[in-house]
């Protein structure tokens, strides 16, 4: 397992402000050249840099740079009536062309929330990048282009803003219509990583999507193509592969009875029972909160970025992969 060097995504009034200046003597345009040139280069040699598996360090060293330079109308774009009560924040978001969202940002226990400490930052970003689609986890994955926004929350580290367990990021907007079988999914990017599916929930109003992170990032609502099949095992890897990375942080017993769960599941999953998939992951879940209730768990996220919210990082993608069964047991797709 190869290990990459973290970069936070964190675009800023000082960045536009950079872009601007760089775009009157083709700057900017050199830059998405020469990533452009980067990323067909990677196509072309067969590198895979999909969610899981080894991406060149080049691409990811570039990814925040690329989405840094590819806002269309950032300096126009607000954040309107942001407001906090007790472990949610609420907010609206305003954009060129008749864009507009309403956000909340649910914690289940949150100290040091407010305005300042989140961090939050939108921008409409270029549907048709061939730079940002490489940052998506394939071919069949865009961006829509009625709502190509880019949410990001990057709390400083002096901020003193933490939380425990799992955070609920929603966007409702009128821009998307949701339908039974939408493939609209709320994905997500930490640390320069390629953006990931996070849904939790979708439903209608227009469009009204809920996903869970135990970690703050880069927030786009994509549209994903890809087989239910496919998203289902990607997403039973991506729990195997968290409980792996993050065992010796995790008591011995519980992660015994975590590794059984995953296993019991993913039996159901080939035998052809989602229910009864879901189930079990349901039961990891709760047993992971449980877990870092009684400190067998770490779970517990600060802006100073000194702990790993294992138990936050585990339930979220527990919800994702929840989620995707369901649909699996509903026949969507």
């Amino acid at each position: 397992r190869q290990t990459h060097t973290s970069l936070e995504i964190r675009p800023h009034v000082q960045t536009h402000t950079m872009l601007e200046e760089t775009s009157s003597c083709g700057g900017s345009a050199y830059i998405l050249e020469f990533a452009s040139r980067v990323v067909a280069w990677g196509h072309k040699n067969h590198v895979n840099n999909t969610w899981g598996t080894s991406m060149p360090t080049i691409h990811k060293i570039l990814l925040p740079v690329i989405l840094s330079v590819l806002p269309l109308s950032a300096a126009r774009a607000s954040i309107d009536a942001l407001t906090i009560d007790g472990n949610e924040a609420r907010a609206s978001i305003a954009l060129p062309g008749g864009i507009t969202a309403d956000l909340a940002i649910r914690f289940e226990s949150a100290v040091g929330l407010s305005a300042e400490s989140l961090g939050l930052s939108v921008q409409l970003v270029d549907p048709l990048s061939p730079v940002l689609a490489g940052a998506l986890p394939g071919t069949d994955v865009s961006i829509p282009s009625a709502f190509p926004v880019l949410l990001t929350i990057a709390a400083p580290a002096e901020a003193g803003l933490a939380f425990e367990g799992v955070v609920e990021i929603e966007l409702y907007t009128r821009n998307l219509h949701y339908s039974a079988d939408s493939i609209l999914r709320l994905f997500s990017s930490s640390n320069g990583q390629p953006f990931r599916d996070i849904t939790a929930a979708a439903s209608a109003g227009s469009y009204r999507v809920r996903g869970t992170s135990g970690e703050f990032s880069d927030f786009l609502i994509l549209a994903d193509d890809r087989p239910l099949h496919d998203l289902v095992e990607s997403n039973f890897t991506r729990l195997d592969e968290s409980l792996t990375a993050h065992s010796a942080a995790i008591d011995p017993t519980v992660a015994n009875q975590l590794e059984l769960l995953l296993a019991n599941a993913y039996l159901y999953w080939q035998a052809g029972d989602p229910g009864a998939a879901v189930e079990q992951i349901r039961l990891l879940g709760s047993t992971v909160r449980a877990a870092a209730d009684a400190e067998q768990i770490p779970g517990v996220w600060r802006s100073s970025r000194d702990l790993p919210n294992v138990a936050g990082v585990l339930r979220a993608n527990a919800r994702v992969l929840r989620f995707t069964l369901g649909l699996s047991l509903a026949g969507t797709q």
